[in-house]
């Protein structure tokens, strides 16, 4: 029997709810939409996304079985990637090896606005796991 396709996605990004995190003290909720991969998503075989990270803010050190992508389109920040700290603006790429320590952080005065994308069918399926270290 062959697999039936799925239907092509088409959607503006207010279609999508925002999800939030708030991994610091303050004022600095983490904020991100899933556009595909999310648990009501036909799509499957990427996940894909954008996350905000406002001024002080910061996603902590972490790591997971899959390799990631990072794209940043606006605001400027810091990227840990093992043992260095990278320096971020609009138009950086980055490649996150699966299991690698990685983690971002927004010492500007704008958002950090970036797009993210996963090899898995649910962001779900993704199991974070925390670093022991400061960043």
């Amino acid at each position: 029997m062959a697999d039936v396709p799925l239907p092509a996605l088409i959607a503006h990004e207010d279609d999508f709810e925002w999800s939030y995190l708030s991994d610091a003290p303050g004022p600095s909720d983490i904020r991100w939409k899933t556009f595909t991969g999310g648990d009501d998503s036909p799509t499957k075989d990427i996940t894909f996304g954008i996350c905000e990270v406002p001024p002080g803010g910061r996603l902590r050190p972490h790591h997971h079985a899959e390799s990631e992508v990072y794209y940043i389109i606006g605001g400027t920040g810091e990227v840990l990637l093992d043992n260095d700290v990278v320096k971020v603006a609009p138009g950086s790429v980055l490649f996150v090896p699966a299991d690698l320590v990685h983690g971002i952080r927004n010492r500007g005065t704008e958002t950090l606005s970036m797009l993210w994308i996963f090899p898995v069918n649910r962001w779900t399926d993704v199991e974070y796991h925390g670093a022991e270290r400061e960043f």
